[in-house]
């Protein structure tokens, strides 16, 4: 019989993913070095749970980095057109994940480069880039310059624009941190195309 004390996987997932959401507002708001009882207070779980699921504040900006790729590799995957144009969404995709999760750029800063957790997810998204890129380059579209090995520098460039005091400001510096990256990287930009918006 199951014990009716345990909490199921389903429970314990959704609290999780709590904690990522609030890690994600309180760190956006704070900085990465914020207590983390406002996270918990945040998420509205016990300081317990916290820690069961993340023992340390490096194990949290761990989860936080996997998750960022997760979301990232899924918008990207759900926008793509399968096409040339591929490069441009997915700077698109980097711009409002940036817009959304301002501190991601912090996180890169904060754990050793060489921290397995920051070397697989850099390795994620420059897989990512790497078909996008080639199909822009291969249209004359993309600068040839680029490598997909750049991806991590465009992040930290977009994440760095986000130090705007409200949140207009802060889409304001992102649109114009994407036009002016395009502009470098790409090398036809389609006047016909919608402007980026955020999700």
């Amino acid at each position: 019989m199951k014990n009716r004390n345990l909490p199921n996987r389903s429970d314990a997932l959704e609290r999780r993913e709590l904690l990522l959401a609030a890690a994600n507002t309180v760190f956006s708001k704070y900085g990465v070095t914020a207590p983390l009882d406002q996270v918990v207070s945040q998420a509205g779980v016990g300081r317990a749970t916290l820690y069961r699921n993340f023992p340390d504040r490096a194990a949290l900006m761990e989860a936080l980095l996997t998750r960022a790729a997760d979301r990232i590799e899924e918008r990207f995957l759900s926008k793509r057109k399968g096409n040339a144009q591929d490069f441009k969404v997915l700077m698109q995709v980097l711009a409002g994940f940036a817009l959304e999760s301002a501190p991601m750029s912090d996180y890169w800063k904060a754990i050793d480069p060489g921290h397995p957790a920051i070397v697989g997810v850099r390795a994620r998204l420059v897989e990512l880039a790497r078909e996008p890129l080639e199909k822009g380059q291969a249209a004359g579209q993309c600068n040839p310059a680029l490598q997909p090995t750049d991806i991590p520098l465009l992040i930290g460039m977009l994440a760095a624009s986000l130090r705007g005091r409200t949140d207009k400001e802060r889409l304001l510096f992102v649109k114009r941190s994407l036009q002016f990256l395009c502009e470098g990287v790409l090398v036809q930009v389609d006047s016909h195309a919608p402007e980026w918006e955020p999700e």
